[in-house]
C-alpha cells in the first residue's frame, strides 16, 4: 500500500474516530520506508482529539517538528481542541508556536482554545482570545461564543456573559441552546433569577426549545432566592413542555420552598417524586426537614430526621 492510499485511510479513521487503527497505520508507514506527510500526521492527531487522548495529539504534533514535516492550522487546531477543560496555558503556548513559523489560526483554533479556558473560568483569557479574533478578522461561531458564554459563568460573570450573547445577536451569530443554557447557568450562578427567567422565556422566539438543563439553572436561580412560587410554576411547565423533570428539578424546587418557608409545598412536591417514580435522596429529604422544622412542624420534622438516617444522614450530616 502506497503513501496515498495509507494516508486516505488514516483520514478515513480519523472521521469514524478509529485513532488506534490510524496510528498503527502512520506506524506502518516507517517499515514500509514511506514518508508521513502532513495530512498524514494531522488525519492521526484529530482522531486522538476525536478519542479523547490529548496526550498522543502532543506528542504527534511534537513529533512532526523532529522529522521536519511542518504542521498546518489544521494539525494545530486538532491539538488544541483535543485539550482538557482548563489546559488553556497548554492552548496558549501551541498559538504562540502558529505564530512563529506564521500558521494563522482559523475559527476552530480560537474555539478550542475558548474551550480550554471553561473549568477553570479563566473569562478573562477567553475575552482575549475573542479580541485576538477580531483584530484579526477571524469571524467567531457560536461554538467561540457558546465556550466564551460558559467560561464567564464559571467565574460568576453573569453580566459579561449576557453581553456576550448580545453581541451574537447583533453580529446575527444565532445562539443555540448551548449558548442559552451557558447563560441561564451563569445567571444562576449570579443569583440573578430575573434574567435567568428572561432568558428562558426569550429561547421559544429564537426557535430553541428550552431543557431540562435551561430549566434547571432558572429554578436554581430562583430557589437561591427563596422564590418558591416561580420555582413550582417552572416545574409545572416542564411538565406541559414534555421537558424531563429529574431528582435535581425537585431538589432545587424543594429547597425554594424551605427558603420560602413552605413546608405544606415542599411536602407536596415529594409526593410528586414518587409519582413520577424518582428516587429521594438526602438533598430532597433534607429540604423537607427543614422546611417542616423552621415553621414548627415537629413532628413531620422527626418523621423526615427518621427517613435520613435510613438514607446514610448520620449524627445532623447535610442538615444545613
Amino acid at each position: 500500500m502506497g503513501q496515498q492510499k495509507i494516508t486516505k485511510a488514516i483520514s478515513a479513521c480519523e472521521q469514524d474516530g478509529h485513532w488506534e487503527e490510524a496510528l498503527q497505520l502512520l506506524s506502518s508507514m516507517s517499515f514500509q520506508r514511506l514518508s508521513p506527510n502532513v495530512v498524514s500526521y494531522s488525519s492521526c492527531i484529530s482522531a486522538c482529539e476525536k478519542g479523547s487522548h490529548w496526550e498522543l495529539a502532543l506528542h504527534l504534533l511534537g513529533y512532526m517538528n523532529e522529522v521536519e514535516v511542518t504542521p498546518n492550522v489544521y494539525s494545530f487546531s486538532s491539538a488544541i481542541s483535543s485539550l482538557k477543560d482548563g489546559q488553556w496555558t497548554v492552548a496558549l503556548e501551541i498559538m504562540t508556536s502558529m505564530a512563529i513559523i506564521s500558521v494563522l489560526p482559523d475559527v476552530f483554533t480560537f474555539s478550542g482554545a475558548i474551550g480550554a479556558c471553561e473549568t477553570e473560568g479563566r473569562w478573562e483569557m477567553a475575552m482575549h482570545f475573542l479580541e485576538i479574533m477580531h483584530r484579526r478578522k477571524v469571524i467567531p461561531n457560536v461554538v467561540c461564543f457558546s465556550a466564551a458564554i460558559s467560561t464567564c459563568g464559571q467565574a460568576e460573570k453573569w453580566q459579561e456573559a449576557l453581553a456576550l450573547l448580545l453581541v451574537m445577536l447583533e453580529r446575527m451569530v444565532m445562539p443555540d441552546v448551548v449558548s442559552f443554557n451557558s447563560a441561564i447557568s451563569a445567571c444562576e450562578k449570579g443569583g440573578e433569577w430575573f434574567f435567568a427567567l428572561k432568558l428562558l422565556e426569550m429561547m421559544p422566539s429564537k426557535t430553541i426549545k428550552a431543557t431540562n438543563v435551561s430549566y434547571n439553572s432558572a429554578i436554581s436561580a430562583c430557589e437561591k432566592h427563596g422564590c418558591w412560587e416561580l420555582a413550582v410554576l417552572l416545574l409545572a411547565c416542564m411538565s406541559q413542555k414534555d421537558v424531563t423533570v429529574d431528582v435535581i428539578t425537585y431538589n432545587s424546587a424543594s429547597r425554594a420552598c424551605e427558603k420560602g418557608g413552605r413546608w405544606e409545598v415542599a411536602l407536596e412536591l415529594l409526593d410528586h417524586m414518587g409519582v413520577k417514580r424518582l428516587q429521594a435522596d438526602v438533598i430532597s429529604l433534607n429540604s423537607v426537614f427543614l422546611a417542616c422544622y423552621q415553621c414548627g412542624q415537629w413532628h413531620s420534622a422527626l418523621d423526615f430526621l427518621y427517613l435520613m438516617g435510613w438514607y446514610g444522614c448520620r449524627d445532623g450530616a447535610g442538615l444545613a
